[in-house]
């Protein structure tokens, strides 16, 4: 058996290994939005005598806008590349492709919370509140 691939199906091979400079971008501001949250101090990053830490933490509002914007275009992106399918079962698809991304992280992020920053949540007396 031959393992050469022939140039005409070489084009037809998607490169998944590459870095996709928009999510690298919203990834990035995600970052600042949290790094914003934990109010850094200032002068934190000096170098040379000049204070660098308005760069990274710099107020995360701008950040919010960035990544909400590249989030609202690489969703539409998806319809349009036609990996979804603008009709109910795209739509359909769509969001519980969405779904199953986003609720394990959720879930598990309210699991982390619950252990160690609010533990008094799994007290019985508290249970009430989870089922109203």
């Amino acid at each position: 058996m031959n393992n050469q691939i022939s140039t005409s199906q070489q084009i037809f091979i998607k490169d998944n290994n590459r870095l996709d400079a928009l999510l690298a971008l919203r990834g990035f501001a995600c970052l600042i939005v949290l790094i914003a949250h934990c109010n850094p101090q200032r002068n934190s990053i000096v170098y040379k005598n000049y204070d660098w830490s308005w760069i990274i933490f710099s107020p995360g509002g701008l950040a919010v806008w960035i990544f909400f914007v590249l989030s609202g275009y690489l969703m539409g992106k998806a319809f349009y590349t036609q990996r979804y399918t603008s009709d109910i079962p795209g739509v359909i698809k769509f969001w519980r492709n969405r779904a199953l991304r986003i609720f394990p992280l959720y879930y598990f992020a309210v699991l982390i919370l619950t252990l160690f920053v609010y533990p008094d949540w799994l007290k019985i007396e508290n249970w009430g509140y989870l089922f109203r």
